[in-house]
């Protein structure tokens, strides 16, 4: 789609000089083309990262930007804008723990502040606590069990932890567990990851260089010894998150599994093989999970029984669909009756109408007066997408 261009006023660019003039020239006749793609919502998680990733396939652009719009990311930059941390060290502010789904979104949300409207927003957001979709990525592949994935680079991690959410996201229990809790637990895995880093930057044997490599390995057989524990559920993220730090106990067996591993990653099978290459091998992945550590005294009191991990999982699961539910009939209730009638009379004669969608509709077309269940709210908004790639357009 192109603008045409304008006619300049001929007795105004008399009066200017030649530079000014062909400034003015050169501004008003530009031609500025423009791709316009529309599709349904009901394809666009899909489809939307699939023309950014073609039209750009010249650019510099990265593998995590193409999934940035994927309704995972969306769901938990939405939770972290909502959940506050517990405020800490005595402060009484409470913050958020603010995900970056776009680059530079913590810095754009700021844009056109005033100095003291600035200074607030970053009380509430602080920049220590951003976490950037690929920082997400490698903690989770870490405390997946997969640090020589972690171990490949930001990027590459990002790819498969997308692919691994991807898959779970075609399933609505499992999809139903990325919510509130979830997000709490993740944050709790990224303090772990912190903390690492620093410990192993402390440590009096660090001679510098492959930092990331033994920090991915330590919050890694970190996972992998809570699990060991008998009649273990894993360690308690949840109480992590609620005092916002890994506590001295977990900081203290950090930093004996840390040093454990520098040892795994300076003795790779083949002599004089580089530590960063054996790193991203499954077999050193497989090597440090089985090297015997040390256990810090009261590492049990972080460390979930199974049962309340089955429990946790349960509620959060359950949660989250009614969380789902509740926004499904909050996007079909913010749309007023006559929305509804107009979408009913057009499946109705396109005959695109189902039985069910017939009774969802019935509530929908009294709004406010009725109000649809939330199973009723989800039909109505999978009937509005059909319709609209049947080519219906309200208004």
């Amino acid at each position: 789609m192109s603008t045409p261009a304008t006619r300049p006023d001929t007795t105004r660019l008399q009066r200017l000089t030649n530079l000014e003039r062909d400034k003015i020239l050169a501004r008003e006749t530009v031609f500025v083309p423009m791709k316009l793609s529309v599709v349904t919502p009901a394809v666009g998680s899909e489809l939307i990262p699939l023309i950014s990733r073609f039209a750009n396939s010249q650019n510099g652009v990265r593998p995590s930007d193409f999934f940035a719009n994927h309704e995972f990311h969306r769901r938990i930059e939405e939770v972290s804008r909502r959940v506050l941390a517990p405020a800490v060290a005595g402060s009484q502010v409470q913050t958020h723990w603010y995900y970056e789904r776009a680059r530079g979104q913590h810095l754009n949300d700021q844009a056109g502040f005033t100095a003291a409207k600035r200074n607030q927003f970053l009380l509430i957001n602080p920049r220590r606590q951003v976490i950037t979709k690929t920082d997400l990525a490698k903690v989770e592949c870490c405390f997946n069990l997969e640090p020589e994935v972690a171990c490949k680079g930001a990027e590459k991690a990002f790819v498969a932890f997308a692919e691994r959410i991807s898959k779970e996201w075609t399933d609505e229990s499992r999809r139903a567990i990325y919510g509130d809790d979830w997000f709490k637990c993740a944050v709790a895995r990224a303090v772990l990851f912190r903390t690492a880093e620093a410990s192993v930057s402390n440590a009096t044997w660090y001679e510098g260089g492959y930092r990331a490599q033994i920090v991915a390995y330590t919050c890694a057989r970190l996972a992998k010894l809570a699990l060991d524990r008998e009649e273990s559920g894993g360690l308690d993220y949840m109480k992590i998150w609620a005092q916002q730090s890994a506590g001295e106990v977990l900081e203290q067996q950090i930093a004996e599994i840390s040093e454990v591993m520098i040892g795994v990653l300076q003795n790779p099978p083949l002599t004089g093989q580089n530590i960063s290459e054996w790193a991203k091998q499954q077999a050193c992945r497989s090597t440090s999970l089985e090297t015997a550590v040390p256990v810090v005294t009261g590492l049990d009191d972080w460390i979930l029984t199974s049962e309340d991990r089955s429990a946790r999982r349960r509620e959060q699961r359950a949660t989250g669909l009614i969380d789902r539910g509740l926004d499904s009939v909050k996007r079909v209730v913010a749309r007023d009756s006559r929305y509804w009638q107009s979408l009913r009379e057009f499946a109705r004669t396109n005959r695109i109408l189902q039985p069910a969608d017939e009774k969802a509709l019935v509530p929908a077309c009294q709004i406010p007066t009725m109000i649809p269940s939330d199973r009723q709210a989800a039909r109505l908004l999978q009937l509005a997408d059909r319709a609209v790639e049947a080519g219906w357009q309200y208004g």
